[in-house]
């Protein structure tokens, strides 16, 4: 829910399939039994397949925390295009620096995973990133992390 009012309420995307896919961005990882053809059933194809784009790819044997995963990962979601992009840089990946929760080494991989990766990746598809790094400067301070590695 959150991610669908950071796009509704900052970013005034008022798309009704958008918003359906901002709700359901993380349905494929997190629901048991969750498919792409259960999401075109329910919705419609485009809707499952920009989900899919935004979902993280299986972990073929890498640790969720590898580089490995996460060039993966970020290859599945360019795949995806520019909609896919904005959707995990400007508003999942900001909500996730905005309520980041877990173990400090947890912390530390999702900042740093976010400087490497994905302002990069709003960066090459000229997306506005202003947000999203004032989110990890804020954690930085709030955690006291100098250096995210």
């Amino acid at each position: 829910i959150p991610v669908a009012i950071i796009d509704l309420v900052y970013w005034g995307n008022v798309d009704a399939e958008q918003q359906v896919v901002d709700l359901g961005h993380d349905v494929l990882e997190d629901v048991k039994g969750m498919t792409v053809a259960r999401l075109t059933r329910r919705f419609n194809g485009t809707i499952a397949h920009r989900i899919d784009a935004v979902s993280k790819p299986s972990l073929l044997g890498d640790h969720k925390r590898s580089r490995a995963y996460a060039l993966r990962t970020i290859g599945k979601i360019e795949q995806g295009g520019k909609q896919a992009v904005f959707l995990k840089c400007d508003n999942d990946r900001l909500q996730n620096m905005l309520t980041l929760w877990g173990s400090m080494e947890k912390k530390r991989w999702k900042i740093w995973e976010t400087e490497r990766y994905y302002l990069p990746m709003a960066k090459r598809y000229g997306l506005p990133s202003e947000e999203l790094r004032k989110a990890i400067a804020f954690q930085r301070e709030r955690l006291y992390i100098e250096d995210a590695t």
